[in-house]
């Protein structure tokens, strides 16, 4: 039997939109594998998950990585890699992110299991599987046919899943630790947690702004129309260069990749380097006083008009709801 891991962020017992959507996807999935079992994989310090009661897990295995860091790679991951041997998981499904790239090329290597990234949807066709893949920072997509066998796969927030999910009714599961180690080889004198009421890469809202706001001091009426939306903050590399909003704000090419919902972009010309962090988003809505910029060709909806003008008067309009 070939069967299914799933690996996921874990920064809290209740699991995100995101990470249940994967987890949702992987049991379609299973299907086409005679029912393979789904194993999940947790990186953070949980003790115990919430997973919607329709969906199959056979159990849930941590890896801790002590303050962040992993103080010994080589014994550690040698744990990791003999638990995926033991259940025989031949597949991986994981949310393309930062922290996950690199642990997954490294179970690929060692595993010799090919590894698809930006993959957005995986279909059966005989004795193989079609996989669409996002080429060229998400401006195109390939199609291709790879024999039945285990890869590892990255998604982008673009797969849908077969019927609803009733994400209001949990199972608690208990979670038990593969990797749990504390460096002795460094020691972290002080860390500074990022407070934002909402996370950006798991945001199903996100509100981006770029230098035509033209001063830090105005970045109070994209706050304010975040805070009405319950949507998570963004910015230009342009503005986190200039020191205008923290760097992990930044979402591009040397940023984060972001995938929500919905995706407004305020007084951004959309360069090519900020669409390849956000060409993943299922809407996206652009405020530019340029009718010319280029976000415009890329964009489901467009405002063109001053953002100091048009960003107040959508903020009251959301508010009087």
């Amino acid at each position: 039997m070939k069967n299914i891991g799933i690996f996921i962020e874990g920064k809290s017992d209740v699991l995100s939109t995101k990470a249940i959507d994967i987890i949702g996807f992987a049991n379609d999935f299973s299907s086409l594998l005679n029912d393979a079992k789904l194993y999940l994989y947790i990186l953070g310090e949980n003790e115990e998950v919430k997973v919607p009661k329709q969906l199959k897990v056979e159990n849930v295995n941590s890896i801790k990585f002590g303050n962040g860091l992993i103080s010994n790679p080589k014994i550690e991951l040698e744990k990791l890699l003999t638990d995926l041997q033991k259940k025989d998981i031949h597949y991986i499904f994981g949310i393309k992110n930062i922290a996950l790239d690199g642990l997954l090329s490294y179970i690929s290597f060692k595993l010799n299991i090919p590894l698809l990234g930006q993959v957005s949807s995986i279909s059966n066709d005989g004795e193989f599987h079609v996989v669409q893949q996002k080429v060229f920072s998400g401006k195109a997509l390939t199609e291709s046919k790879y024999p039945k066998g285990g890869f590892v796969a990255l998604l982008a927030n673009s797969f849908k899943l077969k019927g609803v999910i009733d994400k209001s009714d949990f199972n608690s599961i208990s979670v038990s630790s593969i990797i749990s180690s504390a460096s002795d080889t460094i020691n972290i004198k002080q860390k500074h947690e990022i407070s934002n009421s909402v996370s950006l890469v798991d945001a199903e809202i996100v509100v981006g702004a770029g230098r035509g706001f033209k001063d830090p001091q105005n970045w109070n009426i994209v706050d304010e129309f975040a805070n009405q939306l319950h949507a998570a903050t963004a910015c230009s590399k342009p503005v986190s260069d200039l020191h205008w909003r923290p760097h992990y704000e930044h979402v591009g090419q040397t940023g984060l990749k972001i995938a929500p919902n919905l995706y407004f972009a305020c007084g951004i010309s959309g360069a090519i380097q900020h669409l390849a962090g956000v060409n993943g988003s299922k809407i996206i809505v652009v405020i530019n006083s340029d009718p010319e910029a280029p976000f415009f060709q890329h964009a489901d909806y467009g405002i063109v008009g001053d953002v100091f003008d048009i960003l107040p008067r959508l903020t009251k309009k959301v508010s009087l709801k």
